[in-house]
């Protein structure tokens, strides 16, 4: 709230009135959105736990592989998909034990480094904190025993102003059955990241390298039923589908999200706060104005949202009095609030 501008907030709507002399100009309007630690690995891990189904029906023809869960390999998988395969490692060392819900301190993953390995029916996910690896490796033998095909793509994916590639490689077409299988190696796109994987079929080989200035790294393994290809439009509504439920940016929106306001009109934008896809915690985002006037192009209004445990815990009522001589008109009532009434602290 400035000299320039006048921002009317209610718990329905955000009033804008430009005070400026300009004619018809044009009012942008955007919303980001972040958390307190929401990025952290256990704030990943509990909205992983809470959307994985919006992930698995991302999935075309899914197929729910087996194992995942202990070990340091996927011994068969079902349906011959393996023969001893997605061992994870990295330059540091591996292979990695799977942790399956469970957030573990490995060395493997540089100085501090921390990793946890989730399986989900047909979805296997690992995330990290790295610090300072070059190199993220899976390895084994697959099940196709050089049958089938293999490829893959680098794919370019923005959220929330932020650019991810995603690594692609897939293992398809066996004919016999075989479930494909796909690796989708996520980070945010800085230079030099690369990836290379072989194409001998029953080689599980897929490296990304020069990650030194990357400390986040998120992989999905899933499998296609009888080898389905899972092509790259496909792939990205996965990729997307993924970071939305990790990291669900979109809990602030704004209905109209762009529009035209005269110079000294006002208009008024419904603003939603949605916390279906929040676990319990406090949250802070901005709502980011954006606007053609030259002497203020952006402004920024902070967000407060909590989002409490389901059930909260309910008020006390203590006593219900009448009111005397009021031909039964009236009571008083007293109660003890509800310590969720604490909002923030």
């Amino acid at each position: 709230i400035d000299d320039k501008f006048n921002f009317v907030k209610t718990p329905q709507s955000l009033v804008y009135r430009s005070e400026k002399v300009v004619e018809n100009l044009p009012l942008l309007i955007e919303s980001n959105s972040s958390g307190a630690d929401e990025r952290s690995l256990e704030f990943i891990l509990g909205h992983l736990n809470l959307n994985f189904q919006t992930v698995r029906d991302a999935i075309p023809l899914i197929y729910n592989f087996t194992d995942g869960v202990v070990g340091y390999d996927i011994n068969d998988g079902g349906n011959d998909m393996y023969d001893g395969g997605n061992e994870i490692s990295t330059n540091f060392g591996g292979p990695i034990d799977y942790s399956d819900d469970l957030i573990i301190d490995h060395t493997a993953f540089g100085e501090g480094g921390r990793y946890f390995t989730r399986k989900h029916p047909g979805l296997f996910v690992l995330a990290a904190d790295m610090d300072s690896v070059s190199n993220f490796d899976i390895n084994g033998n697959n099940g196709a025993d050089g049958a089938g095909a293999a490829d893959g793509a680098i794919l370019q994916l923005n959220k929330a102003g932020v650019i991810y590639n995603g690594f692609v490689k897939r293992v398809f077409g066996e004919g016999d059955g075989d479930p494909s299988i796909n690796h989708l190696i996520i980070v945010e796109q800085l230079p030099d990241v690369g990836h290379e994987f072989s194409f001998d079929t029953n080689d599980d080989y897929h490296r990304v390298f020069n990650l030194e200035a990357n400390t986040r790294l998120y992989y999905l393994l899933y499998a296609g039923t009888n080898g389905t290809y899972i092509n790259n439009e496909a792939t990205l509504r996965i990729m997307d589908a993924f970071l939305e439920a990790v990291d669900p940016l979109r809990w602030i929106r704004l209905t109209p999200e762009s529009g035209i306001v005269a110079a000294g009109a006002s208009t008024t934008m419904e603003v939603f706060l949605d916390g279906r896809l929040l676990i319990p915690a406090d949250y802070r985002g901005n709502i980011g104005i954006r606007s053609n006037d030259p002497l203020s192009t952006e402004n920024t209004i902070p967000v407060r949202f909590k989002v409490l445990p389901s059930p909260i815990d309910p008020p006390e009522i203590v006593s219900i009095d009448d009111v005397p001589d009021d031909q039964g008109g009236w009571v008083t009532v007293s109660w003890n609030a509800s310590s969720d009434d604490n909002h923030f602290s």
